[in-house]
């Protein structure tokens, strides 16, 4: 199994600006990263599900307050999924309570996140769910060629084929 991010993002052009930010987070990583989209609630709900490796990547604008009675659901879909919010810059610090609350790993305003951030992040999520036996703690993964789903990091040598 992979670990998988999914990008719930409200604006295609901001979906389009994150999914770079992923593709060059995953580049980092000496693992692979399956990156994947939803666009809507339901197709939310149908990638959640059924895959317990999950990252999710939930823009504010998602649902703006919504988000907050939105979270509870997600992990009635998949009780392994990591939750992280994209909030809007200066959002106030009540959000931020709201959505720890409701059970989001972290939340972070959009103008913040960057590449090494998001690595960070993803290395934290790997690690955690490695000791919950969700991933398989494989210590040959940093010695292969990475490969993921549409937009994934290539191989750190260069090569192809």
């Amino acid at each position: 199994m992979t670990l998988r991010m999914l990008l719930a993002i409200a604006s295609p052009v901001f979906l389009q600006t994150i999914r770079r930010i992923a593709d060059l987070a995953a580049q980092l990583l000496p693992w692979p990263v399956e990156i994947d989209e939803a666009v809507d609630s339901h197709q939310l709900e149908k990638k959640l599900t059924g895959h317990p490796a999950t990252l999710l990547l939930l823009d504010w604008d998602w649902g703006r307050e919504s988000i907050i009675s939105l979270i509870p659901r997600l992990f009635e879909w998949n009780p392994s999924a990591r939750v992280v919010v994209l909030l809007p810059p200066g959002a106030p610090k009540a959000y931020r309570v709201a959505l720890w609350e409701a059970g989001a790993c972290v939340s972070t305003p959009r103008d913040r996140l960057d590449e090494e951030w998001l690595a960070t992040v993803l290395c934290l999520v790997r690690r955690a769910m490695e000791r919950e036996g969700i991933l398989p703690g494989d210590p040959q993964l940093v010695s292969q060629p990475r490969e993921t789903v549409r937009g994934q990091a290539n191989d750190p040598s260069g090569s192809e084929g």
